[in-house]
């Protein structure tokens, strides 16, 4: 199934018979991955991961249960007492990529990430990138009670780390680029 291209402005999608055409880059496979990815990550944000950084009386009783719960089994101290640079990473997670989840939902489904692989790419590294320090608090940190829950909590966000790390690399650095042509002209 051939997708039309469109304008560079995603929200202006523009086609017409003369236009090239855009094959849809990722695997269904992938591309089911991510989707599962972003829309689990909407309930996370907005109910768990906002709790450290807004009042609690803005959230409902089950999201408290639940987070509380989590840093009880988990030991996860930097939820329990998160410290002012996670705040501020949650903060970015909030104004920045809580709208991108939606953003990247709809071009996921209208299978149009190649024109979008440039802010996917920088989605990714953003991510990957605060997620660093996270994983190394759970490695190096002394506080825990075990190795156990240690990994536990590695793994529990490892693959906030993993998957947007597989995504940095989905696309081939030249697609997307402005300069790089992204189709070929359909064959006469």
């Amino acid at each position: 199934q051939r997708v039309p291209k469109f304008c560079p402005s995603f929200f202006n999608i523009q086609t017409d018979n003369n236009s090239d055409y855009i094959q849809p880059y990722l695997s269904s496979v992938s591309r089911w991955i991510y989707l599962v990815f972003f829309t689990s990550h909407i309930p996370i944000t907005v109910l768990l991961d906002i709790q450290a950084i807004l009042p609690r009386n803005y959230f409902p009783t089950f999201a408290l249960e639940l987070l509380n719960k989590h840093k009880s089994i988990n030991h996860d101290d930097l939820m329990a007492q998160p410290p002012l640079w996670l705040q501020s990473l949650i903060w970015c997670e909030l104004l920045f990529q809580l709208p991108f989840f939606f953003v990247a939902i709809k071009v996921l489904l209208l299978k149009r990430e190649i024109a979008f692989a440039s802010f996917f790419r920088i989605y990714a590294a953003h991510v990957s990138t605060t997620l660093v320090p996270i994983l190394a608090h759970f490695v190096c940190a002394p506080n825990f009670p075990s190795n156990k829950i240690r990994c536990i909590l590695f793994l529990i966000y490892a693959p906030y780390f993993i998957i947007p790390i597989s995504l940095l690399f989905a696309f081939p650095p030249s697609v997307g680029h402005p300069s790089f042509p992204t189709s070929t002209k359909k064959e006469e």
